[in-house]
């Protein structure tokens, strides 16, 4: 006999809120570490960022089977009750642009101007901390605006209401229930005011602004080491310029092991684009003068290009390039892999290059 099955019961939808986890080591030239990261919560990864002295290639691999013998780091775990009294305000700080004291301190003014009766600032508290939400204070603002719309529409909604009562309390009672109104469409609105980007512009991702700058960095810096060396070694200009173009085109398709090989392919393209080079007022430039000897530094020139192409300003390119945002390198395998630290690397040191300007030169 078939055994009956009650209803299934649905799940409960997730739950998804913030976290952050890593590590601090310290390796030697060309030394790597294999760290584990364990939680007992399901986690996915939205953002990783990265410090280190030099260069250095992370790559992750999500298994079931970690490597015997390496380090594991516990992902913060804990009831959620612990997690929004522990972690969840630092999160809330990073959101605002504050430091945790700082922020601390803002909510505890607001809060007082909110107790105080100031609708703003009680928007505002909900809008940097939703955890106000579930407040004293909250609630009673929620049953108070009820209650002025449900007394509006018992006793004064209906037309003859006017023969039992003053004209001025209809007035202050349907007032008072269209304030009411605001006020709870203010309550939803004040979770999305931190994610409002009305009249703000855009910002590119950090990582393809840092990609861009030090892609053109690096390239512009070979380009003009090279230069440099066929000059000195008493190449003429015109051949010389035929010399830097051809290079130029070598690097275009190069492929290799080194990592960062495609920020050189990106700088290449940016370099190419005559649209982009018009914009940032070097059309007229021929590639000997673009690549540094006009007298701008490679870094100067490289910040032109990388704010033109990404249509923000020099000094947001310098800032956007200073974050450690990792640059996402192709994954290898099951593995994904990046670059963290400054990517300060030198293009006449790449094998593959080098092997290039041998074939060119020889």
């Amino acid at each position: 006999m078939a055994e009956e099955q009650g209803p299934e019961v649905p799940s409960a939808p997730p739950t998804k809120v913030p976290t952050a986890f890593g590590f601090k080591g310290t390796l030697a030239p060309n030394g790597s570490e294999t760290v584990t990261f364990h939680g007992d919560h399901d986690v996915l990864l939205s953002g990783m960022s990265g410090r280190a002295d030099g260069p250095a290639i992370v790559e992750t691999q999500i298994t079931d089977t970690p490597p015997a013998g390496t380090p594991v780091v516990s992902i913060p775990g804990g009831t959620f009750t612990e997690y929004l009294k522990r972690e969840f305000p630092t999160h809330l700080a990073a959101a605002a642009g504050e430091e945790l004291a700082q922020w601390t301190e803002k909510n505890r003014v607001l809060t007082d101007a909110a107790r105080a009766g100031d609708d703003e600032a009680f928007f505002e508290l909900l809008a940097r901390d939703p955890r106000e939400l579930a407040s004293e204070l909250t609630l009673g603002r929620v049953v108070t605006w009820r209650t002025e719309i449900e007394d509006y529409n018992r006793y004064f909604r209906f037309r003859a209401s006017r023969l039992i009562a003053p004209s001025a309390a209809v007035a202050d009672a349907e007032h008072r229930m269209e304030e009411a109104r605001k006020k709870l469409g203010q309550l939803g609105a004040s979770q999305l005011r931190l994610y409002d980007q009305r009249g703000k512009r855009p910002l590119p991702p950090p990582h393809i602004a840092r990609g861009c700058y030090y892609g053109l960095l690096c390239l512009l810096q070979g380009l003009r080491a090279m230069y440099s060396e066929r000059q000195h070694a008493g190449i003429r200009p015109r051949q010389l310029e035929s010399e830097v173009l051809e290079f130029l085109g070598g690097l275009a398709s190069l492929q290799g092991a080194s990592p960062f090989l495609p920020y050189v392919r990106l700088a290449i393209a940016l370099m190419r684009d005559r649209g982009i080079l018009t914009h940032a007022g070097l059309g007229d430039l021929t590639l000997v003068e673009l690549v540094g000897t006009r007298g701008a530094t490679p870094s100067d020139t490289a910040r032109v290009i990388a704010a033109t192409a990404l249509e923000v300003s020099e000094d947001t390119i310098e800032r956007l390039a200073a974050q450690p945002a990792p640059l996402p390198l192709p994954p290898r395998g099951d593995r994904q892999r990046w670059i963290i630290g400054p990517p300060t690397f030198k293009l006449l040191d790449f094998p593959e290059v080098q092997a290039l300007l041998a074939r060119l030169t020889r």
